[in-house]
């Protein structure tokens, strides 16, 4: 079911990417960075109706600015540590033809290797004066610590967007069992936040009866966090499990006020999308 709820995270980052290659066109540098890319494709739906949906990372290098000559990335930089995710999108970006591609395909890098340890290496190859925008889509907390989220910034870039998965439902929610936490589930919250101030929303909340308030105070946390390190931060999208609670939320977090006004703008049009579906 996983293609499913990438749709609803992905329908944000369809919409968002030709406008910011628009407004950055006149930079000479644009790299789409996707640091847990995944083997390209999703499948989901029952056997009989089975869907494909393709990932962020191949949407990126066919994307283009507004218009016949609109404006690509000019380099893209695409990671996985499972060397069988890494051989499939390599086979699956082979398989585009030439004319699709909006990045010229000598300058696309499928990297094998820890997001978290490359990075440097991988902002160090792209002009500070740049444009980047950078996907991360973690499993779970554990893959992105806030120490990673402090690297994006740590070369002087000047212009750096950040889409963020924030795993609540999926794994930080589980790791704040109503009562007592191992030293393991402290370590993990510790170091996804970057700081301690999450204990204080958790000792607040204590019963199931104040689990949204305290997945709210979470997400501000962490937004706040953001906000400590680019000029804007915001929540995007809410990605909901069927029946249940929210599985994650998407982030996004910008150096420029351009980047704000173009996110609110997508986050107003695929609203106004759905009321108006919904009126059917």
């Amino acid at each position: 079911m996983s293609g499913e709820y990438s749709e609803l995270k992905l329908t944000w980052l369809d919409r968002y990417l030709p406008y910011a290659l628009n407004a950055t066109r006149t930079k000479l540098d644009r790299a789409y960075i996707d640091l847990f890319a995944g083997p390209g494709r999703s499948i989901f739906g029952p056997d009989h109706q089975r869907q494909e949906s393709e990932s962020g990372a191949l949407r990126a290098l066919c994307t283009r600015g507004p218009g016949p000559n609109g404006a690509g990335f000019t380099s893209a930089y695409l990671v996985n540590l499972d060397p069988a995710h890494h051989a499939a999108l390599e086979e699956r970006i082979c398989r585009i033809p030439d004319a699709a591609l909006a990045i010229p395909r000598s300058a696309i890098h499928c990297v094998l290797a820890d997001a978290n340890i490359c990075l440097p290496t991988l902002l160090g190859s792209i002009p500070t004066r740049g444009y980047a925008f950078v996907f991360v889509d973690p499993e779970n907390a554990g893959q992105f610590p806030w120490t990673t989220v402090e690297a994006l910034l740590s070369q002087g870039h000047q212009s750096i967007d950040l889409y963020l998965l924030f795993p609540w439902g999926m794994d930080l929610r589980r790791q704040l069992p109503w009562g007592p936490l191992t030293a393991e589930n402290e370590r993990s919250q510790s170091e996804f936040y970057g700081c301690e101030a999450w204990r204080e929303i958790a000792a607040c909340y204590q019963t199931d009866a104040f689990r949204n308030e305290r997945s709210r105070d979470m997400r501000a946390l962490y937004l706040a966090r953001l906000r400590s390190r680019w000029a804007y931060a915001l929540e995007v999208q809410a990605v909901p499990r069927r029946g249940e609670q929210n599985l994650y939320y998407m982030l996004f977090a910008s150096s420029n006020e351009a980047g704000r006004r173009i996110a609110e703008g997508v986050v107003k049009a695929i609203r106004k999308s759905a009321e108006q579906t919904s009126l059917f």
